[in-house]
């Protein structure tokens, strides 16, 4: 849990990261076989596969600033 007292905004992004990697495979990926799909969503969920995303696409989450999509990565 992300210590938020101090940055009540990041509760929120955190709350929108997580809608935005549910909807990601519940809407693209159900076609997965059951084999293949806990090794991709661990790899979708791994650290640094998460702080890349948010650097390169997350500026959306956080309002257009991808300076902020990679605080928020490291903070997550």
């Amino acid at each position: 849990m992300l210590i938020t007292k101090d940055f009540p905004f990041v509760e929120d992004y955190h709350n929108r990261i997580n809608d935005l990697l549910s909807n990601y495979y519940t809407a693209n990926h159900q076609d997965f076989s059951a084999l293949l799909e806990p090794l991709n969503r661990a790899l979708f969920y791994s650290r640094r596969r998460l702080r890349s995303l948010l650097v390169y696409c997350g500026s959306a989450v956080v309002g257009g600033i991808p300076e902020n999509a990679d605080w928020i990565a490291v903070l997550y």
